[in-house]
């Protein structure tokens, strides 16, 4: 659909294939939380800590709430003026479980509001305890049903609910969550007047300074989660590894707008033979492949007697995104790690990191 879009399209073809686009990525986020469900269960999920401004997440908060709302409810944040300027901790995570909460509270709330509600308690000089809560007027969760809340696999009130969609895994992947990042969650309802879920957890502060208004929030450049610009590289060359015809035809022609010179090989044998030929300015590696696999097929490269082919930059291509894997991956001499399927923002931060200017 990616590929197809670039194309000159009709209106209504064009509207079609928004609307597979949009749904792939809907099964592709029920995917992942099943993974992260099940990574989570096998005590193999990774937080990975990094410096962030609150008001980069809570801005894209805001944008996602007014676009689900779709002018329904009254939406309110409140935000203190003197949050830090950058706090330390998993901001993939915290936004996750902030979008899952906002999102839960703007789909079982018909008419009134939402207000989402941000602060924070000084721990000591280098932390805080950063509080997060949402508030609905929904139509709240009887006392009986309030253990269920957080149990994967099951939604509350189903007779009412019925015609609201939802795997009920949600709060389940939220609560493990909060609670690996050292934190608490908690959930106050009264039946037909709505609900508050609320999270807290102990963040890092990078900068005491003043993150400054929601409203007058702009992303800085070095913040802005921009689409990387497409380059075009006529004389640089590519090797596409895949033992999979459809994903060395998509990687292909996500590659299209680049003009770079693109080669294809269905096996690490294919692989090595085509390196002994030609120069290339990147190779992206599938992991999982029959007979050589992508580390095997690596190693060979690395011993190759020429310098310039044994030193040629590899991204591994995986779905495997269980914590370890990257570095596992690094480790046996690849440079970098790209997973499937392919976005193409992702593939075009690798090439402008890793094919020289």
């Amino acid at each position: 659909t990616e590929v197809t879009l670039r194309e000159d399209l009709p209106e209504s073809a064009r509207n079609n294939l928004e609307m597979v686009k949009s749904s792939a990525f809907g099964l592709l986020t029920l995917i992942n939380d099943i993974l992260d469900f099940s990574k989570i269960e096998a005590g193999r999920f990774e937080i990975v800590s990094e410096g962030f401004n609150p008001l980069a997440i809570l801005s894209d908060l805001k944008v996602m709430a007014d676009t689900r709302n779709e002018g329904k409810l009254e939406i309110n944040f409140n935000v203190p003026k003197d949050i830090p300027k950058r706090l330390n901790g998993d901001y993939v995570r915290i936004k996750q479980v902030m979008i899952n909460y906002v999102s839960n509270a703007i789909k079982y709330t018909d008419k009134g509001s939402v207000n989402i509600n941000v602060s924070y308690d000084k721990i000591d000089e280098k932390h805080v305890m950063f509080l997060f809560s949402v508030k609905d007027t929904g139509i709240g969760i009887k006392e009986e049903d309030m253990a269920k809340l957080f149990r994967s696999y099951s939604q509350v009130d189903t007779r009412v609910n019925h015609h609201k969609e939802g795997t009920g895994l949600g709060l389940a992947i939220c609560k493990q969550l909060v609670e690996l990042m050292k934190g608490e969650v908690r959930v106050e309802s009264e039946y037909g007047s709505g609900s508050i879920f609320s999270f807290e957890i102990p963040l890092e502060v990078l900068d005491w300074s003043r993150a400054g208004e929601l409203d007058n929030y702009k992303y800085t450049e070095n913040e802005q989660e921009k689409e990387t610009e497409v380059f075009v590289a006529p004389d640089a060359r590519v090797l596409i590894v895949d033992d999979t015809k459809i994903n060395l035809t998509v990687a292909k022609s996500l590659l299209k707008p680049t003009k770079m010179q693109v080669d294809l090989a269905l096996s690490g044998e294919k692989a090595i033979e085509l390196i002994k030929e030609n120069d290339y300015d990147i190779v992206f590696m599938d992991h999982f492949m029959p007979g050589m696999d992508g580390v095997e097929t690596t190693t060979a490269i690395r011993a190759l007697p020429d310098a310039k082919k044994n030193s040629v930059t590899i991204v591994a291509l995986t779905a495997d995104a269980v914590s370890g894997v990257r570095e596992e991956l690094i480790s046996k001499g690849m440079d970098d790690f790209l997973t499937k399927p392919i976005i193409v923002d992702d593939l075009y931060k690798i090439l402008n990191k890793w094919v020289s200017k």
